[in-house]
This record gives structure tokens, C-alpha cells and sequence, in this order.
């Protein structure tokens, strides 16, 4: 039964005597013997109160150590990661080193170009590579409408009516050409100012356009080799060929 030592006084007395006398006398030897034996031979003998509360094992009793329910190292290891960031998401790779987030597109540069060439850095003005401005103005009701005209001959308009060859996205750049060469004073060039205006005359080497109106009707449409060019600071006024 549990509590009762492994020598009770009902086995001592169904000893014969001289049995229980010599039992009594190893355990008395014993529980001297027992304290001087573990110090000197660093023995770790059980003294007899020790054994007289220990209870014996039972035969039912599982002896084996309990499952410890803490995670396994292998299980520890297959985890995902430990969260040790302030907000509470695991650190990873991308969180110590963001992708670096790329500057969002201007909304002017994005925009379409007008002829594939001027862009709109403001409601109907219009800026060429060069550096010359297109906005409203003129009986058109803008520039560049002006522009178109000159793409067009007119036999019934009196005098000269200069006409552009090609279409408009060649004539804008023969107008950044004329207008780049004109500013920095190249052979071919002149300029002289008209009421507050810079009036621009470039000469290129191969025809530009063609005279029309009456007079180049009546004088079989003679070639164009040069553009005169009406500024008013970087704001185109009129251009056309003569």
C-alpha cells in the first residue's frame, strides 16, 4: 500500500529473533555508515528515511518521461519566420530591402504630342523641340491653323501666297531648323525687328516649297527656297515660304 515502509513492524515480528536482532543491527550500521560512505566515495546512497517514505513503483504506473508538448527544434526550423518587427509582420527579405519605388510619370511628358512633335505645356500652347511657342492668335483662331493655310495654295488670293511642300510634321521641322539657325546667326541667315517683332529669312539648300496665289499661278508655281519666319520672343507670328 502506498505510505507503508519496505520493513513494517508486522515483518519484524514474524522474523525469529535472532534474524530481527541482526536486521536491526544493518540498519543501524547502515544509517551510520551511509553519510560517511557518500562523502568519502561520492556516493549518492539513499538514507533510511528516504526509504522508508518512498513509495514503490507501481506495476500500472507509466514510468516513462511525459511528451513534451514544446515545439520540436525540426518543428521550430519548418515554422515560418519568427515576427520580431514593431508591426507585427515577419521580417523578410523584401521588408529589409523595399524594391525602390520608380518616380511617377509627369503628366505633361506623358501626353500625347500634338503632329508627334509639340507638347502642351499649356491649354492650346503648344512647345516645339526647339524651343518656339504655338498659341492662339491670328484670324484662324490659332498658329498653328495659320500654319496649315500655307500648306494649301490659293490661286485666287491676289499677289504671292507661299506654299509648304510636304505635311505639317515636316514643316515644323523645317521651322525649328530655320528658327535654331536663325538665333545663332549661321551663313544663309538675317534678321531685322518690325514693331517690337524679330522677322527671321533662312535660306536652305534644296526647295521648301513653292510660290502660289496669282502671281506664282502666273508665273508656273516657281520654287520656294526660303522661309520667312515673324517672332515675338519665342512665339511664332506667321511663317511661309518665298
Amino acid at each position: 500500500m502506498p505510505g507503508q515502509s519496505p520493513l513494517s513492524n508486522r515483518s519484524l515480528r514474524q522474523l525469529p529473533t535472532k534474524w530481527a536482532v541482526l536486521l536491526v543491527a544493518v540498519l543501524i550500521g547502515y544509517a551510520l555508515l551511509q553519510p560517511l560512505l557518500n562523502r568519502q566515495f561520492g556516493w549518492q546512497l539513499p538514507s533510511l528515511a528516504s526509504l522508508q517514505q518512498s513509495d514503490p513503483p507501481s506495476a500500472k504506473t507509466d514510468t516513462t518521461a511525459p511528451r513534451s508538448t514544446s515545439p520540436s527544434k525540426d518543428s521550430r526550423s519548418n515554422s515560418g519566420p519568427t515576427d520580431s518587427s514593431p508591426t507585427g509582420k515577419g521580417s523578410s527579405t523584401s521588408n529589409r530591402n523595399p524594391p525602390v519605388q520608380q518616380p511617377a510619370p509627369d503628366s505633361a511628358s506623358s501626353q500625347p504630342l500634338r503632329y508627334g512633335l509639340l507638347r502642351e505645356t499649356a491649354p492650346e500652347d503648344f512647345l516645339s523641340p526647339a524651343g518656339l511657342r504655338y498659341t492662339r492668335g491670328s484670324a484662324e483662331g490659332h498658329r498653328l491653323e495659320h500654319i496649315e493655310r500655307h500648306l494649301v495654295d490659293d490661286p485666287d488670293r491676289p499677289g504671292k501666297h507661299g506654299v509648304f511642300d510636304g505635311d505639317m510634321p515636316q514643316v515644323l521641322r523645317w521651322l525649328d531648323e530655320a528658327y535654331t539657325r536663325a538665333k545663332n546667326g549661321d551663313k544663309g541667315t538675317s534678321h531685322r525687328e518690325e514693331e517690337g517683332r524679330l522677322v527671321y529669312e533662312v535660306t536652305f539648300a534644296k526647295p521648301v516649297g513653292y510660290i502660289g496665289g496669282r502671281d506664282g499661278r502666273r508665273d508656273n508655281h516657281p520654287a520656294a527656297r526660303r522661309i520667312r519666319m515673324v517672332v515675338d520672343g519665342n512665339r511664332l507670328i506667321t511663317a511661309f515660304p518665298f
